[in-house]
C-alpha cells in the first residue's frame, strides 16, 4: 500500500496544486527567522548543564517521541506526517510506530501504509490496566534483538502520546532521542507547553527521581499557526528552556481530513504537500545527529 501510495504521491506532487493548497503553502514556505534584534538572554536554568547522550550503537534505534500534556495541540497530526514523511524519503529504513493513545487514531490511519518496511507495532502490554503506560514493556521492546541486514538500514521508532502526558508517568521519553512538542501560539497551549517543559527540566527529586543523567533532544514545534508573528508569541514564551524551535506548520483544512481513510488517499497526499517544508526539515534533523549534538542555552532556532 505504501509503494501504491508513494508512486501517487510523486505523480501528483508534480501537477498544480489545487488553489486551496497552494495558498496554505505560500503561507507557509521560506525559512522563518526570528526579527532582527530579538534579544536571548541567558537564564539559569537547571537543564542547560545535562550532557548530551552518548553515541549509540549502530544496532539501536532512533527513538523520536510527540508529546504534549496538553490536547489538541496536533500531536497525533505531527507525529502522522512526520513517519510518513521519513518512510518516503528514506525507503530503506525500517520504521516502526507506537501508538499510545488508547483511541488509537493515527494507528488506524496509518494501518493501511503498513508493510515489512513500515511497521505499526501493537502490543497490549503496552499500556498497563491502570491506563497508564508500561515503561519497563517499552524498554524491553527498543532493546530487543534485532539485527540490521545491512550498514545502510537504519531503524526509526515513533511513539504518539496522549493527552495528560508527563515526564514523570511516561519516564520512558527521557531515554529517548529526540522529543518534539508541538504547540499553537494560544495561551492555554503555551500555558500547558510550558508547565511540560518545566518538569522535563526540573532537577527536583520529586519530579523527576532527581535521576536525570541524559535528556532527549528537545524540539518545540510551532504548530497550527496564522501567521509568522506567532512564532514569534512562542518564542518569547518558551525562550527560556534550553531546547530548539522547529520548523512551522501553518494551519489548513486540509488538517481536518487528516484521519479520514476510504478509497482515495488524496487526503494524505495533500497533506504532505503544504507540510513539505516541514517534513523536509524533521527528516534532515533525525538523520544527520549532527544539526542537534549539542545543547543550547536557551531555545534556539533550529
Amino acid at each position: 500500500m505504501l509503494d501504491r501510495f508513494l508512486k501517487q504521491f510523486g505523480k501528483q506532487n508534480g501537477e498544480k496544486r489545487e488553489e486551496r493548497v497552494s495558498e496554505s503553502a505560500e503561507t507557509a514556505s521560506g525559512a522563518p527567522q526570528l526579527p532582527d534584534g530579538e534579544d536571548i538572554e541567558d537564564f539559569d536554568h537547571p537543564g542547560r548543564n545535562v550532557p548530551p547522550k552518548p553515541v549509540k550503537s549502530p544496532d539501536e534505534p532512533t527513538t523520536l517521541v510527540f508529546a504534549n500534556s496538553k490536547g489538541g495541540v496536533g500531536k497525533s497530526t505531527v507525529a502522522f506526517l512526520s513517519c510518513l514523511k521519513l518512510a518516503l524519503k528514506r525507503p530503506d529504513c525500517l520504521i516502526e510506530f507506537i501508538d499510545l493513545d488508547r483511541q488509537a487514531t493515527t494507528s488506524e490511519s496509518l494501518y493501511r501504509f503498513a508493510n515489512k518496511k513500515f511497521r505499526l507495532i501493537s502490543d497490549p502490554e503496552f499500556l498497563l490496566a491502570s491506563g497508564g503506560v508500561n515503561n519497563a514493556r517499552i524498554y524491553q521492546h527498543l532493546k530487543s534483538g534485532f539485527q540490521l541486514k545491512s550498514e545502510n538500514e537504519k531503524r526509526f521508532v515513533f511513539f504518539d502520546t496522549p493527552a495528560g502526558t508527563t515526564p514523570t508517568e511516561y519516564s520512558f521519553m527521557l531515554d529517548t532521542d529526540y522529543l518534539f512538542v508541538p504547540t499553537s501560539a494560544s495561551d492555554a497551549d503555551l500555558g500547558a507547553t510550558k508547565k511540560f517543559l518545566s518538569r522535563l527540566y526540573d532537577a527536583n527529586p520529586l519530579i523527576n527521581g532527581g535521576k536525570i543523567k541524559f535528556l532527549p533532544t528537545v524540539v518545540v514545534i510551532p504548530n497550527l499557526l496564522e501567521d509568522r508573528t506567532e512564532i514569534l508569541t512562542i518564542y518569547r514564551n518558551l525562550r527560556e528552556f534550553p531546547c530548539f524551535l522547529g520548523h512551522p506548520i501553518f494551519y489548513s483544512k486540509v488538517f481536518r481530513t487528516t484521519f479520514n481513510y476510504g478509497i482515495s488517499d488524496h487526503n494524505v497526499v495533500d497533506l504532505l504537500r503544504i507540510t513539505e517544508d516541514f517534513g523536509d526539515w524533521l527528516v534532515n534533523i533525525v538523520c544527520d545527529h549532527s544539526l542537534t549534538s549539542y545543547t543550547p542555552s536557551t531555545l534556539h532556532q533550529i
